[in-house]
């Protein structure tokens, strides 16, 4: 019984492969892409979709190409270090 559990699964999976394509990509994004620094400290995404990323360096707004990078000396920021970022 078990035998042929195993072998109908098996070849369930193998007939769901030609189905399932899942195509993914990932990019490691740094000071190089534009980001303010590379110790991130926290990470959130908000209603528009927009990534926004704390660091140590400033607080940094990734739109999926490009960052815009806030830090005390062109916004209202108190400091640079930014610890965390809330998405509500």
């Amino acid at each position: 019984m078990q035998k042929r559990l195993f072998i109908i699964l098996l070849l369930l999976f193998h007939l769901g492969q030609g189905y399932a394509v899942l195509s993914l990509s990932m990019s490691n994004l740094n000071i190089t892409n534009g980001l303010s620094n590379n110790y991130v400290k926290d990470v959130a995404q908000d209603r528009q979709g927009f990534i926004w990323i704390a660091t140590e360096a400033g607080l940094n707004r990734f739109d999926g190409c490009q960052f815009t990078r806030y830090t005390s000396t062109n916004s209202e920021l108190k400091t640079d270090a930014i610890n965390n970022v809330s998405s509500k």
